[in-house]
């Protein structure tokens, strides 16, 4: 995982040949933006944005994807979001073959990071994550733009 604001997206440039492209769709992205996917360059890179309530810990569950980098970045709003390696959780549902996700089962041993506005965190494929909490069970209006970019 990776956690930084957006301003600096440019020192990650190189760490994936499809990241330049990501970061500047992000970096195009405004709160205002409507809600859906944006292609980038077909199914290689995508940016699905949203707007939503922050919710509670308890309805908030850990996902994975093996095909997709998620680059998560908070437009407006603030979200809490609790990393962890996903060798460390028992999977709850496999839905990797159809939507290339999995769920998890709760495990406190977390890093937990909240994301402010200009805010990204780079989740890589072996990461798993539990996104759209409230920081301090404060909900929170937020938008949010995800880059997918296969790995």
């Amino acid at each position: 995982m990776i956690i930084d604001n957006i301003k600096n997206c440019e020192k990650y440039y190189g760490i994936h040949p499809s990241f330049k492209a990501a970061f500047e769709q992000l970096k195009a992205m405004t709160a205002d933006s409507e809600p859906g996917r944006y292609t980038v360059d077909g199914d290689s890179i995508f940016v699905n944005m949203a707007a939503y309530t922050t919710k509670t810990h308890d309805e908030c569950k850990y996902e994975n994807h093996k095909k997709y980098i998620d680059i998560q970045y908070v437009l407006s709003g603030a979200e809490r979001i609790d990393l962890i390696d996903a060798d460390k959780l028992c999977v709850t549902e496999d839905k990797y073959a159809d939507g290339d996700i999995a769920f998890f089962a709760d495990n406190d041993a977390q890093t937990s990071v909240t994301l402010q506005a200009g805010d990204f965190v780079l989740i890589f494929a072996d990461e798993a994550h539990r996104p759209c909490m409230a920081d301090k069970n404060e909900p929170s209006a937020v938008a949010k733009a995800v880059a997918k970019v296969r790995v």
